[in-house]
């Protein structure tokens, strides 16, 4: 693996050495939730030293893309957050947004649990459960042409969205019947989350509307 010098002067500040980053790496890539000792502690070491490695806003949105790639964890995705919502130019914020946002959508676009877990998590909890912010994540989520793959993992983290948001995408996919389980799992989890949000007449009504495979048990 190669170290651009940002990230080896991160690496530093953060008294991580090359041999500990790549064993974070690979320990994170084979399972992000079982990481600990000394290994679960770098990405904290790295999203602190970012505020004094000298770089500038979009140097360092664009070195965190670099270091979820290397080291898919939900800390990581919250050390961006942060940095992204740093006060700067408003050219700028709009160029880390919009940069963080595509890779969101890539990750949940791919069949690769390894970065789209991550980001799953990071979209409930800290977007979409906050509601300054969950009106940009939707939007920013659903733009473009996304894929089923990305569709199917939105609606599994969907429940803390307001169901005014969610109401127009399961319209969209109501004529698709391969995603009707999907839609399931919104309303199961828009009713039982938490924080989920649910209408609960027009939950009913689409309820009906959906072609559903009889549960395991249930199957002769």
């Amino acid at each position: 693996m190669k170290f651009p010098n940002q990230l080896r002067r991160v690496l530093a500040l953060a008294e991580v050495s090359p041999e500990e980053y790549l064993q974070a790496c690979d320990a994170y890539l084979a399972d992000w939730q079982n990481v600990d000792g000394r290994l679960a502690e770098i990405p904290h070491d790295i999203g602190f030293a970012m505020d004094n490695a000298g770089l500038t806003p979009l140097e360092g949105a664009e070195l965190f893309l670099r270091l979820y790639h290397d080291m898919p964890c939900y800390a990581l995705l919250t050390y961006q957050r942060w940095w992204i919502s740093e006060p700067t130019l408003e050219q700028d914020a709009q160029i880390m947004r919009s940069a963080m946002w595509a890779s969101y959508r890539a990750h949940f676009s791919r069949d690769d649990d390894r970065y789209a877990e991550p980001v799953a998590y990071s979209l409930w909890c800290d977007w979409f459960e906050d509601p300054d912010t969950v009106e940009e994540a939707w939007s920013a989520m659903t733009a473009g042409e996304p894929n089923d793959t990305l569709l199917k993992r939105l609606l599994d983290t969907s429940g803390p969205v307001p169901y005014s948001l969610k109401a127009p995408l399961y319209e969209v996919l109501l004529p698709k019947p391969d995603m009707h389980e999907a839609i399931f799992r919104s309303l199961l989890y828009s009713r039982f989350d938490v924080f989920g949000q649910i209408d609960e007449i027009a939950a009913a009504a689409l309820l009906q509307k959906l072609s559903l495979s009889p549960p395991a048990h249930a199957r002769t």
